[in-house]
């Protein structure tokens, strides 16, 4: 009776063990993996994903995060899945490794589950991001992560293939906006960024609007320096070479003139024409800009009359930027032959424009 128990536990286990490598093999073959893969990128599943993936490069750590960059990246591109999946059935029915010239991840055997059965994978090469920048210092970070920088290399990683939201940020003797980079793939290989400083202010709609109030603090001073009798005083956010250039046209003309006046209406600045760039030291900029002026002057002759001046129209502005003052100067003024027929403009209007006006005092008489 004894053995008989004995018999039935012993046949009782040996079922148990040939379940258990039945179902282990039929958990833990290619096509299962094939299965589980689909499942988790269908379902949107990082965590799962994650088990599923592996690497032989000892930098790089497959996490969540980059599980779920890879995932969004093929979910985001249909044709791409659709080449992934395909090239990934074939290798897991046996079929001869056909796709790792083209996606940079190869199907293996990784290790083994349950000390008896195969774990299969797809080893991961880590792809990097560079940069191309005239910048002083360059920051990486995606999801408020800064992304590692390997100095050697000059390159940003190690990272998960996929799509990321990147935030960059620049440092340089000029302040810049940090710049943000939505949805950019990093797949098939490294990812270079184009971050010049000067395109990178030129392009942000925050230092465009900026940059219009600047220009128009400089066209109220150059107002009231005409309308108030070529006043040099008045001129405060110029460079040093522009205001030796109004002195100039101050001492030739003022001992001239009688009277002077000045009203500034409009500004309108052509954003898709700002230029910046590094000159030697210094940071310039360059931009057209339509301005509307009308203005008067007359001379000190008897009987003469007043004549309009001949300031409004399109003019190409050159700022130069100051480091100590945190600010960009006015350079020079030229004419432009531009027709100011322009679609992205910051425009600004003085509704009740002030009349400059300046009279020569008798005691000045010449």
């Amino acid at each position: 009776m004894k053995h008989k128990k004995w018999l039935v536990i012993g046949g009782i286990v040996l079922i148990l063990i040939c379940v258990f490598f039945i179902w282990g093999m039929l958990t833990h073959s290619k096509s299962d993996y094939y299965s589980n893969f689909k499942h988790a990128l269908e379902n949107n599943n990082a965590e799962e994903m994650k088990t599923l993936l592996t690497t032989n490069d000892d930098s790089f750590k497959i996490d969540k995060t980059g599980s779920q960059a890879f995932i969004n990246y093929l979910n985001n591109n249909p044709a791409d899945k659709a080449q992934f999946l395909k090239t990934l059935k074939r290798e897991t029915e046996g079929e001869e490794n056909s796709y790792s010239n083209e996606f940079p991840y190869t199907f293996v055997k990784d290790g083994k589950d349950m000390v008896f059965f195969p774990h299969y994978a797809l080893s991961i090469k880590p792809l990097y991001f560079t940069v191309t920048t005239d910048a002083d210092k360059t920051s990486l970070s995606t999801n408020k992560k800064e992304i590692p920088y390997v100095k050697k290399a000059d390159k940003y990683g190690p990272l998960m293939p996929g799509v990321y939201d990147v935030a960059v940020s620049l440092t340089s003797s000029i302040d810049i906006p940090i710049v943000h980079f939505e949805n950019e793939q990093l797949v098939k290989k490294d990812s270079n960024l184009d971050l010049q400083v000067g395109d990178v202010l030129s392009k942000d709609k925050s230092f465009q609007s900026t940059f219009s109030k600047n220009i128009d603090g400089c066209m109220t001073e150059f107002a009231q320096y005409w309308g108030g009798g070529l006043d040099n005083t008045k001129l405060i956010n110029v460079t040093d070479n522009y205001r030796e250039s109004a002195l100039l046209q101050t001492n030739l003309l003022l001992p001239y003139l009688a009277k002077t006046n000045l009203k500034y209406y409009e500004l309108r600045v052509n954003n898709d024409s700002i230029e910046i760039e590094k000159n030697v030291d210094a940071w310039e900029a360059t931009v057209e800009a339509d301005i509307n002026m009308e203005g008067n002057v007359q001379t000190i002759e008897e009987n003469s009359f007043p004549v309009e001046l001949q300031l409004a129209g399109v003019r190409e502005l050159v700022f130069v930027y100051d480091t100590k003052l945190d600010k960009w100067l006015l350079d020079s003024a030229a004419e432009s032959y531009s027709d100011a027929k322009w679609k992205n403009i910051s425009k600004i209007t003085h509704k009740n424009p002030v009349n400059y006006e300046w009279t020569l005092k008798k005691e000045e008489d010449i």
